[in-house]
């Protein structure tokens, strides 16, 4: 059994008043960053793309939807979800 041990920071008023509009102004323009961020997705972006969790396009999907290595990231391109997700709404309806 290990113990831990609780630290409190106090932040000045002032200090965090800016980090919570540097939060918000991320919060904000992360989405355009993603969309624009080329061609190439991670697997946690893709999963998140397809609306999938990262396990389940790993083990299920990857190779249906190709993929590419990048050292030791699994890379996914934006095209190849796009189709796969246009061939799986398809095949719904």
């Amino acid at each position: 059994m290990s113990a831990t041990a609780k630290v409190v920071y106090e932040i000045p008023e002032d200090e965090l008043k800016e980090l919570r509009q540097a939060v918000a102004f991320i919060k904000r323009i992360a989405p355009i960053i993603e969309e624009n961020a080329g061609p190439w997705l991670t697997a946690t972006q893709a999963a998140k793309r397809l609306k999938v969790s990262k396990s389940h396009l790993m083990r299920n999907l990857k190779d249906e939807i190709g993929f590419s290595m990048e050292g030791r990231l699994c890379m996914f391109h934006r095209d190849n979800l796009d189709a796969y997700w246009a061939k799986r709404f398809q095949q719904s309806q």
